[in-house]
């Protein structure tokens, strides 16, 4: 009885997580979705902390994440089970540290410890950082923490809440929650407090607000072709499809931008097929000294990249090779199988990854970089382009692939994300949306809609300077591995020595 009532406890924390991401957005949720499963961790054997946590990260990604079911139900159900090892791992070192730890040392380890496991995420080739916690906030104070840091800090703050809050509702007597609670509202107090004073004083320093007055800008111009992927195989439509970005863009010279960004995947055709295309493209910019970003397939020999081409005012042009590539977004894995379930997977091709990281320059003062579709969920590399130089960032994608999923809106509150933690404005071309500007603070300044064509035009407000986290961000996941490892190595050794 008591295992069956701690497994609907972990899957009720599954589903309170998901319904904390669009849709339907529930944010709050996140800052108590946790609390089911540190419920059932207490009442439950080690033997079983595995399970629970399975169970509670299979229901969590299955339902964000199913949108993925259009490649088939073997690689929704996959990659939900892949990822849920994070949770495996955490509910499992959580029980250990919840039996071992009884005052400040849990509310310390235990945020570590989903800190590490939702970082590991993003490592490697097969590394997907979808669906972090952060990503849930909307409050404008909460995506001021995320400048001092990151994401994944800011989900470890989330954790510390939902820990607080069991803490405050598991005890005996409104005395005992309260003094079992105290010490982590005193590391909550320790963390945020400085924030919370300082934060003007620090967001003057280091990202100076969007909306000071005194700040340079930059007028750029969003095109939305708002093309159905199914046209986007058919090679008798590249004429009109060619016509119709010509079109758009003679509508988006009438305000004067200095950019115009196209989304991901332009041309049906290979970039290097088209050179006339490109010509033609170019001398309608060149009176203007208007520069391009747009994305397109790059054949070289016998291999295909998924790259951002920038054409500067000058005609020449640039690229930027995508490094990281998602699974079934870029490559499908284990293509044979995954075929024969959906023959949908036979539209993604093959990508090989690039191996440069690049920062261009906007004429002699301004330099920014460009990420390609989901790589705006790798915050160590957009973070590596920002130390590198980059004041503003152009991604280019297609999430055309979802079609009216939420995986556009889950997308572009990432995207958000890396506005927010290192202070750089964000311009984001999407085929079929969502398209938008986001302020160096992660305040969305316009956006488009889904299935709308659009061309969408801002003032882009460029950063002063980099954040905090920015800064020494890099070095976070480091303290939160030795934070966790030290902890949990002491919660193994007081066991064993119990």
């Amino acid at each position: 009885m008591v295992l069956s009532v701690n497994l609907l406890l972990a899957a009720l924390t599954g589903i309170l997580l998901a319904l904390a991401f669009p849709y339907p957005s529930i944010s709050l949720l996140a800052w108590v979705g946790l609390v089911p499963l540190f419920s059932a961790l207490k009442r439950s054997d080690f033997k079983h902390a595995p399970l629970l946590g399975l169970l509670a990260g299979a229901t969590f990604f299955a339902t964000v994440l199913y949108w993925i079911n259009i490649f088939g139900y073997i690689a929704w159900i996959s990659l939900s089970l892949a990822l849920s090892s994070a949770f495996v791992l955490f509910a499992t070192a959580t029980w250990l540290v919840m039996k071992r730890y009884a005052g400040i040392g849990k509310f310390i380890v235990i945020p570590a410890l989903w800190a590490v496991f939702e970082f590991a995420r993003s490592l490697g080739s097969w590394g997907f950082a979808w669906a972090y916690l952060g990503s849930t906030v909307e409050h404008p104070f909460l995506l001021g923490v995320a400048s001092y840091v990151g994401e994944v800090g800011l989900g470890a703050l989330i954790v510390l809440g939902n820990l607080v809050l069991f803490s405050l509702i598991d005890g005996e007597g409104l005395r005992g929650r309260m003094r079992q609670a105290a010490p982590g509202m005193a590391v909550a107090a320790v963390l945020l407090v400085p924030m919370l004073l300082f934060g003007q004083a620090a967001s003057a320093l280091f990202a100076p607000s969007s909306l000071d007055g005194k700040s340079p800008v930059m007028r750029a111009a969003i095109i939305q072709p708002n093309l159905a992927q199914d046209l986007k195989v058919d090679l008798t439509n590249n004429d009109a499809i060619k016509a119709l970005y010509l079109a758009m863009t003679k509508e988006a010279l009438k305000a004067e931008p200095e950019m115009i960004i196209w989304p991901e995947s332009t041309l049906i055709t290979r970039i290097d097929d088209e050179p006339e295309f490109l010509e033609r493209v170019a001398k309608l910019l060149r009176p203007t000294k208007t520069t391009l970003v747009f994305g397109g397939v790059e054949g070289v020999e016998d291999r295909i990249y998924n790259t951002a081409f920038y054409l500067d005012a000058d005609g020449r042009l640039h690229r930027y090779r995508k490094t990281h590539l998602v699974p079934f977004g870029e490559y499908v894995p284990m293509r044979p199988l995954i075929e024969r379930v959906n023959n949908m997977a036979a539209l993604v091709n093959d990508y090989t990854p690039g191996r440069e990281y690049k920062v261009f320059k906007m004429g002699s003062a301004r330099e920014f970089s460009t990420v390609i579709c989901f790589e705006s969920s790798q915050s160590d590399l957009v973070g590596r382009m920002v130390r590198e130089g980059a004041e503003f960032l152009v991604i280019v994608t297609n999430d055309a692939w979802f079609g009216k999923t939420a995986a556009a809106e889950q997308h572009f509150r990432i995207t958000r994300m890396r506005a927010a933690e290192y202070g750089i404005p964000i311009v984001q071309a999407a085929n079929t949306g969502i398209s938008g500007f986001i302020n160096a603070d992660g305040i969305i300044a316009k956006r488009s809609g889904l299935d709308k064509r659009i061309v969408l035009n801002e003032a882009v407000v460029l950063s002063g300077g980099a954040t905090l986290y920015a800064k020494i961000g890099f070095i976070f996941p480091y303290i939160y591995l030795l934070v966790a490892s030290v902890g949990l190595a002491l919660a193994v050794w007081r066991r064993e020595n119990a």
